[in-house]
């Protein structure tokens, strides 16, 4: 494997996201993938550009393999967590934003998604203290 050439790729990837060119950019980091498949990046980057083309079961499935590679990845978890909501998983999302709060208590997002989450499984009362 050439690093070189993945870090290229990477950067390639971003600066595609950047312009909202999502196809292009998964290209990239797929790219990516193929030349060093432990990437946290590339998986947590490809995750992105999938949940931008609204494909949320393969988004979510590239949170997870960066979790696996990276259990304290802040930004892994609280897209797992907005990915679930999106798919009506709310139970397994609340436990992603947790799981976030828990890594990081000062991630406002995850403090707000958690307190949407509770709200939608109608747990009044802890939705208000996320609030």
């Amino acid at each position: 494997m050439n690093h070189t050439d993945a870090k290229d790729w990477i950067k390639k990837g971003n600066d595609l996201l950047k312009s909202k060119k999502w196809k292009e950019a998964l290209e990239a980091f797929e790219k990516v993938i193929e030349l060093d498949d432990k990437n946290v990046d590339a998986w947590i980057n490809r995750g992105t550009a999938l949940f931008k083309l609204e494909r949320y079961e393969e988004a979510l499935e590239a949170f997870e393999k960066t979790i696996e590679l990276d259990d304290k990845n802040v930004d892994a978890w609280i897209n797992r967590g907005t990915a679930l909501g999106i798919l009506e998983r709310y139970e397994e999302a609340l436990e992603a934003f947790e799981k976030t709060i828990e890594l990081d208590d000062k991630n406002v997002d995850a403090w707000i998604n958690r307190g949407t989450a509770l709200g939608i499984l109608e747990r009044y009362e802890e939705a208000l203290e996320a609030f």
